[in-house]
């Protein structure tokens, strides 16, 4: 084998090694270098940002938000800690049924604004086209002076 055909094999044989070398050593340091911009990067100005503050969202989470109404009956209702001191606890002597409730709140807010209410005027069955059946409402809108 001539000088001269020992040197293009090896040459062609170096060229290729170092080309393989080359693309690989390129996408890898391009890849390593994604990886940096896009998580590493993020993650380290994320820390650098939020070092020395107190994490408002983890005591958020973490706080307790409800407790058991009478602490010795593990059966009793939740309500929040907010309230708690709030609420009351037994019912008014005057309520006997839920239909006394807005009598007596008429009585003991007579200067307030109420929500309102309507007479309802008819109610009629219309059938959809899946089979339910809709009851709707007729009912004299005061403001407006309007049937709805």
């Amino acid at each position: 084998m001539s000088s001269n055909a020992f040197s293009r094999i090896l040459n062609s044989t170096v060229d290729t090694i170092f080309k393989g070398f080359l693309v690989t050593f390129l996408r890898t340091t391009f890849e390593y270098l994604i990886g940096f911009l896009f998580v590493q990067l993020p993650t380290l100005c994320h820390y650098m940002i939020t070092s020395g503050k107190t994490n408002d969202k983890s005591e958020q989470q973490t706080r307790v938000r409800a407790k058991l109404t009478d602490e010795s009956d593990p059966l009793s209702a939740y309500r929040a800690v907010e309230v708690l001191d709030k609420l009351q606890t037994q019912t008014e002597h005057k309520v006997k049924t839920l239909a006394v409730i807005p009598d007596l709140c008429l009585k003991r807010y007579a200067d307030k604004e109420t929500m309102g209410v309507r007479e309802i005027l008819d109610v009629e069955d219309e059938k959809q086209q899946n089979g339910k059946v809709y009851k709707k409402v007729f009912y004299f809108n005061f403001e407006s002076k309007l049937f709805i």
